[in-house]
């Protein structure tokens, strides 16, 4: 059996700071492990930093939504702004994926033991997978949250033998059109995106090589993650429009990742 739970949170500062926290629980048969890792843009020393869990990790139903991630000298606080959102993505017994949105839009402060805070939009979501990574049916995925005061998308798009687009708008799903880097298309609107600035561009397997969960991660070898920091412009079918702030990738399997 295996059993991949994974949290993703996220803050985005107005001085265009990011922060991004991680943590992973893993089931492989007998093998148990929990990571977490903390990602910061600009960074301060390494951008990544990795750890193994001594407490508690995020945990749903709080509000605020707070992890004492001393692991990492990192403390989040998420406050939700949208209720949560939960899609099953695969359901191929006895292979799934379920994926939940716990915070498509919340104000967010990441505080850091060497005395500095992020404070922002932010975002917390967290996936399940009963399928080895390596396993699932998709070549690429898109994926990415767009915030501004008034509004929250979120989208997913597989491609490769299980195709599957989902859009969500202030945490309700829309008709899915086109998605791209640059631009995702929908029911309602457009969202844009411009002045991308590169926040990864590795193999997988190389840049979460320090991790305790190596060994999973070792057998992504070969698949690339391209992520993005972008200001996005939302435009509705009605003409109104509304700036925000993006974090977006593309994970591609096999090739070099050009």
């Amino acid at each position: 059996m295996f059993l991949l739970r994974k949290w993703y949170l996220d803050v985005t500062a107005p001085d265009g700071s990011v922060a991004v926290a991680y943590w992973a629980e893993v089931r492989w048969g007998r093998w148990v492990r929990h990571g977490s890792a903390l990602f910061r843009y600009p960074a301060r020393g390494a951008a990544w930093r990795f750890g193994v869990p001594t407490g508690a990790g995020p945990a749903e139903g709080e509000t605020p939504l707070t992890w004492n991630a001393t692991e990492l000298g990192c403390r989040i606080r998420l406050t939700p702004l949208l209720p949560p959102s939960e899609h099953r993505l695969l359901d191929t017994p006895p292979a799934a994926v379920t994926w939940r949105a716990v915070a498509p839009m919340a104000e967010a402060e990441f505080r850091f033991n060497d005395g500095s805070h992020l404070a922002g939009p932010g975002y917390a979501e967290w996936v399940e997978l009963r399928i080895p990574p390596w396993q699932l049916p998709i070549e690429a995925l898109r994926w990415g949250r767009f915030l501004s005061p008034s509004t929250s998308l979120v989208w997913i798009d597989w491609q490769g033998e299980h195709p599957l687009r989902l859009i969500l708008r202030n945490g309700v799903s829309v008709p899915p059109g086109t998605i791209a880097d640059d631009m995702v298309r929908m029911g309602g609107g457009v969202l844009s995106l411009s002045d991308r600035l590169p926040l990864a561009h590795a193999d997988v397997s190389v840049m979460l090589a320090p991790s305790v969960l190596r060994p999973v991660l070792a057998r992504l070898s070969g698949v690339w993650q391209t992520r993005w920091l972008s200001r996005g412009l939302f435009t509705g079918t009605d003409g109104t429009a509304v700036a925000g702030t993006a974090i977006h990738e593309v994970v591609r399997r096999g090739g070099t990742g050009e």
